[in-house]
Parts: C-alpha cells; structure tokens; sequence
C-alpha cells in the first residue's frame, strides 16, 4: 500500500504508514484519497515538525522565512547530517525559465567550498514540491546582532569584514558573483565565524546576456547604482554591498536610508555617503577610507577585489589603538522597514527608466526594532510582581531549599510574560529577615504585588500556603492553600502561576502559557537537589559553591538532560573564579564544559546561553561568540539581569560606553537590590571618565549595601581620579584594597609605602590567590613599566577577572601607546 502522504511502499494490509505514521486509506478509498494528495502536494507551502519530506528528510523545526520560501531545519535519513531546507513557493516554482535560471545558478553555487560560505547542496523536486538544500547554520543574522546592539565593536566590524572578504574571494574566483549581498543574509555562527548565504541567487560572471534582467536582483540599500539602474553587473556589485555591511556594523545604520525604495535609490545615485567618523567617533582613519571606497558611485574606483579590502583591512588591524575612544553619541535607532526586493522581469520595465519605477513599486515589510538603550521605560510599564521566599514551617525546620527554591522557579516562568515585570530573586530574597512591611517592599521591588508563602514537607506530603497581596491596598487579591503528594510538586507550581496571572488578569500568550509549564526536568528528585544547590550557590562563600556544585551534579546524574542543572554548575565555577577563591584557568574550562552541556540540552535556557556567554568572553576571549550567547539569552528571557550585566561588561571592554551604562542600568533595574550589579554600574561611569556621577551613584550603593567590598573600591577609585587622594587613601585602607592604597600613595608622594606594599603582594603571591593584574597596575604607577608588563601577562595566561578591562581603565592610560600593550589587546581581540 502506497503511503498517500510520503509515497512510501507499505507491505500489504498495513494500517500505518511505517515511514511516517500516516493512516492508510481502505483499498477501496485509496484512489480517492491519494486524488486528495495530489492536490495538497501541488500547494504544499509548509511542512510540520516530525514529518517526513520527500521519503529523505525528517522536519525538525522551522527556522525563518526566505524570499523564496519557508526555511528548516531537517534530518538528511541518508546523511544522518542536520541541514536546511527551503521550500521555494509556488508562484515561483511554477515559472520554468526561473526553475531553470536557479538549477544553473545553483550549479554555480555547489562550487564555493569555504569556511565562511554557507554550502548549497542541491534543488530538488517531491510531489509538485520544489525545495533547495543546504548547509545548517546555527547562528544569528548579522542584521539582527546590529539591531539589537546599535553598533559592533571595531574588533568586530575588522574580524567580521575579513571574513566576509575571504568568502567573496572564493566565489569570485570560481566565476561567481552574489548580487543581494546584505546584513540578513550573513550568519554569525556560535564559534564567531561569519557564513555568507544565498549564494543559490547567484550567476555566473561568464554567463553575461544570457538571463538579461533577474527576479530578486537585490536589496535597495545595499545595491550598487549601476545595479539600481539595472544594468549589467560584476563582482564590484559585491565590493559595493560589503561597503555597506561595514558601514552599517561600525555605525549602526545604512549609508542611505529613506522611507521608501525609490528614495534609497535615488540616494545611492546621487550624494556621497556621509563619513562613518560622523556617527561613531571610534572608527579610524584608515577603516573609514576603506569603507568609503567600497561605496564608491564609480565601479572603477572601488576596490577592484576583495582580497585588496581583507589587506586594508589587516593594516587598519595592526595600527596603533586610539588612546581614549570615545562612545559614539547616537540617538537610539527606531523601528527600521526591511529593504524590499525588486522583480524586473515581472514588471517588464525597460531598463532607462525601471529602475526609479519599480523601487517605487515595491512593498515594503516590516523590519526588526532596535533595543534601545532607555528600556527600562518600558519596564516601568508593565505589571510587576515581587515574589518573596517562603516561611519554612516545617517542625524540622529542613525545608529551606523548598522556601527558597519554589518562588525562584515561580519568579523563572513568571519571567516568561511579557506583559509582567518581575524582580529578580536576588533583589526579592535581599530582603528575607528584614523588619519591613508591605507598601515597603512594594518601593524597594519597584512591585505593584506581591506573593508570598509557606512550605513544609510532611512525609510524602508537600504542604503549601501561598497568597497574592496587592502593595497599595495590603489586601490578598488571591490566596490558596495546597495540600498534595510530593511528586506532585512540578503540577503544584504550574498551579500557582496559572492562579497568579489570571488573578492579575495578564494577557499571555499561546507561547508564554506553553512556556510556564514547561519543566526543564521531570525528576522530583533531580529538582529537588538542584533546588538544594540553588540555596547553597546563594550563599557565595568557597565551600557554599563547592557544595552547590555538587549538588548540581548529582542533580545531572539523576537526569542528564537537566539543562538548568548544567547551568548551575557553569555558575558556581564561574562564581569561584571572578570571586578569587580558585584560580582561574583550573574553573572556566569546568564552566565552559557545563554551559556548553546546558545549551546543547536545552537550548531555550537563558541561563544556559547567559553563562555560555560569560564563560566566552572571560575565558576565550571570544568577543563576537559571547556576544551572541548574551543576546540569544536577553531574547529568550529578557528579565535576566546577569545577561544584561555581563553584556555591558563587553560593551565597555571595546569602547561602547554609554550602551555599557545603559545596559548595566537595564540590570539594576531588573535586580535593584543586588549590590554587585548596583556597584557595576558606578564602575561602568568610572570607565566613561563620568567621575561625578560615578562618586554620586557609589555613595548611595556603600551606603545601602555596606558589605559590597566593590562598591567601596570602585569608589575609592572615582576619588583618586578626581585628584582626592586622602578620601581615596582611607577608602582603599579600610577596605584592604592594597594595591589601589600603593597607586594613591605614589600620587601622594609616599613612595616608600608603595614600595613596601608591592613588596608585601609579590610576597603573598607566593602562597595565595592574588590579582596579577593589580599587582601590573601598582607596577606602572610606580614607573617600573617592565615589570608591570610581567605581571600583566600573567594575569594575561592566569585568564585574571579584571584584565578585560585594559583597553578602558584608566589606571592604564600611561601605557597605551606600548607596542606591548597593543599587542596584548589584539591577543584579547580587543583591538
């Protein structure tokens, strides 16, 4: 019996389809029902997850939408390889000569074998379905990096550029030119390597004349003139665009940019393009000259190859760093229109004048928002619910992990609602013991409710009292009480925030309600040693994070798909490092493992991709990398302060500043009572040179947090260069910051007593965790250069927590034109 569906051969008096699963028809229905088929298959626009396609590809997931179609993720039965399948619609399908034009093309395309060339495998046919194949890539449209983040860094921009000029090369030589090269069709994969896609559109440059005018010749704002005139074109079609993607990477925007396509052609036929410097302060001499003849009106004049650019480009690369790059002050960018594509052979317009004609023709689709830096309004927006840790009223009182970790897995799927602002635990456990009332915490939360509980455990019994209080009034708006087995626990919770969200009458969406009751495990055992590793990382000191990670991993042995579980353990070793309780190199390879382990197992965790992200940046130094971990995490889970606050620390490790201040706030806001992220932010203007607003916001953060040893070093250092050396002095004596005290003493003319203080460092390095770093900076203030650069790298090799900042701090400026420090930041990709 002939599947109708899949046309697979089933053995006689088969019910179901073995390849497939789909009911076969009754012998006597078959010829009808296979009639039916037919139909389907000649409209076939979409697949579903699960299915087979073509008797070869099983649907994994659907991953965007092309020009040509809808896009996904298969798995080739006869490869056993993951790749991309593009479905191509039947408008375009059903016009031969395209058919054609795209089987030559894509002959053209199997040719280009690179590293940063998507692979275009094959066009096929299934049923009056055509379909494309080609390399997966797991990664994110550069187009999206550049929305979400305004402009990249320069390391960036050059690493990024160099890659796409090795790509193009490639193609160029085999005869092969793009022509709709753009931000969208460039992916960043997870190790930072940029693949150039769609080379399926491409012709051959010995081909000339055969095709004459092509369907979806290019995309307005990155279209050459000669290519928005619609004459012929080369590979400087090609140079012109990449001109473009450099332009938009260092400056956040296109060179020209207008509310319809004939608007932006016109542009790209007339003035010049506006110097890149104008928007972003922090782009050379020597990049701007590169891009800007890229971009020239004159095919001849540009670049006449893409290796000439990747040249250029290593030149710019190895010159001399700025000595104070400052933070290009843009106005956040508003929501963009994607550039529209242009159909010259449906239209039938001559050449003279089609070019004007049909750009104005074109439809225009709605592109993607940028992030802006001020979207802590749009929090203050929301509804916001605090949830606070639980009473153990167990007689035992052994429930604590129960107290604590309940509302953190409530506050974990509230957070998934958009439509609601929750406060992040740190900020709402901050307040566990403390004498403070409703209305109280109400303002310390910046919550409009709040909910709060008991727990205890019972035998196999899991007793729970939980309410929801509104903060003005004092008053429940709901309240409940539960009583169940303790296997029951994961349906109890789901429970509780169903409750919450229709007791707050919260819009919620079919993808947000899936997402409260998903369960990243489904082992009772499992969660409750997680939630008894959660309550020990909280507690921060060596041996709290030692056990946490324990836990952790028992949790993992009990269930090995525990994506959270991972994640914890990458925190807890991540926690060890940055605290100086181990030495660094020894823990962030355990991190990397286990965050890499997280995301494989589940790659919606924001947690997973959050501390991937940091692991990357810290440890790897992979800039590009860790920045797209961060944004996956921040799109996945936008109220997830670390990702924020890591994310600044990589916008101020390249020069972006006032992104880091903006995204460092973004983080206060979500956790306002965590005193690192409240002392981050005073360090973030301490590296903007924002000393004012710096001593301003860390006065407030040592007054309310006076644990936070950060908060009082950081403002030590906010006094030191404001030239208040006494101020400074005792801050850093009482807090035991020696080597800021040894700085301060040199600028105070008390040389002996620096000298006598690195002594005493170098000493204690002998026998215990120092920071080499501090130890550089001490050295340099003293003028004993050589020396500081020993230890920086040593910091350098020990992967210290406080040398990616070199390119901003300030302590440093006295060295920033040394051959030695500049070639420190390239080996830290931070130049």
């Amino acid at each position: 019996m002939k599947c109708p569906l899949c046309r697979f051969e089933n053995p006689e008096g088969a019910r179901i389809c073995i390849n497939c699963d789909t009911p076969l028809p009754h012998a006597e229905k078959a010829a009808a029902v296979e009639g039916e088929a037919e139909t389907k298959r000649e409209t076939l626009t979409e697949l579903t997850p699960g299915r087979t396609f073509a008797n070869r590809y099983q649907v994994l997931e659907e991953i965007g939408q092309g020009e040509l179609g809808r896009v996904y993720k298969v798995l080739d039965y006869k490869t056993g390889e993951q790749i991309a399948l593009k479905l191509i619609s039947p408008e375009i399908a059903s016009d031969p000569p395209t058919m054609e034009r795209f089987q030559s093309e894509l002959r053209l395309a199997r040719k280009i074998r690179h590293k940063n060339v998507c692979g275009m495998h094959d066009i096929g046919e299934f049923e009056g379905t055509h379909f494309v194949t080609m390399d997966y890539i797991a990664g994110q449209e550069l187009r999206t990096t550049i929305h979400m983040m305004g402009t990249l860094s320069i390391s960036t921009v050059i690493g990024v550029g160099k890659q796409l000029c090795e790509g193009l090369a490639e193609a160029h030589s085999l005869g092969v030119i793009h022509r709709d090269l753009n931000s969208r069709n460039i992916l960043i994969d997870k190790s930072g390597n940029a693949k150039i896609t769609d080379f399926g559109l491409a012709r051959s440059t010995k081909d000339v004349g055969r095709t004459g005018l092509n369907i979806l010749i290019g995309t307005p704002e990155y279209m050459s003139p000669e290519q928005a005139e619609a004459q012929e074109i080369d590979y400087r079609s090609d140079i012109f665009a990449l001109g473009v993607i450099l332009y938009e990477m260092a400056t956040g925007r296109v060179p020209y940019e207008g509310d319809t396509a004939l608007a932006v052609s016109i542009k790209h036929k007339g003035p010049i393009p506006k110097n890149p410097k104008k928007f972003n302060p922090n782009i050379s001499e020597g990049l701007s000259d590169i891009i800007l003849k890229c971009l020239e009106k004159d095919k001849v004049k540009r670049y006449q190859n893409a290796i000439e650019i990747r040249e250029e480009l290593e030149k710019v690369e190895k010159a001399p760093p700025a000595v104070a790059p400052i933070e290009p002050q843009r106005k956040p960018v508003a929501a963009r229109k994607a550039a529209p594509k242009l159909d010259l052979k449906k239209l039938g317009i001559p050449a003279l004048i089609g070019a004007a004609l049909v750009i104005a023709a074109v439809i225009v689709i709605p592109g993607v928002v940028h992030r802006k830096p001020a979207a802590a309004a749009a929090i203050s927006q929301k509804r916001s619910v605090a949830v606070l840790p639980f009473d153990d009223v167990s007689s035992a009182k052994d429930c604590e992990f129960l107290a604590r970790g309940i509302p953190e897995t409530l506050i974990h799927k509230l957070s998934n609602i958009r439509n609601l602002r929750i406060p992040a635990g740190t900020s709402s456990f901050a307040l566990e013991g403390k004498p403070v009332d409703v209305s109280q915490i109400g303002v310390e939360l910046g919550a409009d409710n709040l909910v709060q509980g008991s727990v205890q455990v019972s035998g196999d019994r899991l007793r729970m009292t939980v309410r929801l209080l509104n903060v003005q009034t004092g008053r429940p708006i709901w309240s409940d009480k539960f009583d169940r087995r303790m296997s029951d626990i994961f349906a109890v919770q789901d429970d509780i925030v169903q409750k919450i969200v229709r007791a707050l009458k919260v819009k919620v969406s079919d993808e947000e309600k899936n997402a409260i009751v998903t369960k990243s495990t489904k082992e009772v055992k499992a969660y409750t040693l997680y939630l008894q590793g959660r309550l020990s990382l909280s507690k921060r000191g060596e041996e709290d994070l030692k056990k946490a990670i324990a836990f952790f991993e028992s949790a993992v042995n009990e269930d090995p798909m525990y994506g959270l579980a991972c994640a914890g353990i990458a925190e807890s070793y991540f926690d060890l490092a940055s605290r100086g309780l181990m030495p660094s190199n020894q823990c962030y390879p355990k991190a990397l493992e286990s965050a890499s382990q997280a995301v494989l197992v589940d790659e919606t965790l924001a947690d997973a991709h959050a501390w991937l992200g940091a692991v990357k940046f810290y440890f790897e130094y992979n800039l590009v990398s860790a920045e797209m971990e961060l944004l996956r995490a921040i799109e996945l889970n936008p109220a997830y302060a670390p990702a924020h606050s890591f994310l600044a620390f990589i916008l101020i490790s390249t020069g972006r500043r006032d992104q880091a201040i903006s995204e460092m706030e973004l983080a206060r806001d979500l956790d306002p009572l965590s005193a690192r992220i409240n002392a981050n932010v005073g360090l973030m203007y301490i590296n903007a040179r924002r000393y004012d607003q710096a001593i301003d916001i860390l006065k407030k953060t040592t007054e309310k947090f006076s644990e936070e040893q950060n908060a009082a070093k950081y403002l030590g250092t906010a006094y030191f260069f404001k030239s208040m050396y006494e101020q400074a002095a005792e801050i850093f004596q009482k807090s035991g910051c020696q080597s800021d005290l040894g700085i301060t003493y040199v600028k105070m003319g008390r040389t002996t007593e620096a000298q006598k203080i690195i002594k005493e460092l170098v000493e204690e390095s002998r026998k215990e965790l120092i920071s080499s770093y501090e130890v550089a900076k001490l050295y340099f203030s003293t003028g004993e250069v050589d020396q500081g650069f020993n230890w920086l790298n040593r910091a350098y090799a020990e992967r210290g927590p406080s040398i990616y900042m070199m390119k901003v701090d300030p302590f440093l400026d006295s060295i920033r034109t040394d051959p030695r420090y500049q070639e420190l930041l390239k080996r830290m990709n931070l130049e």
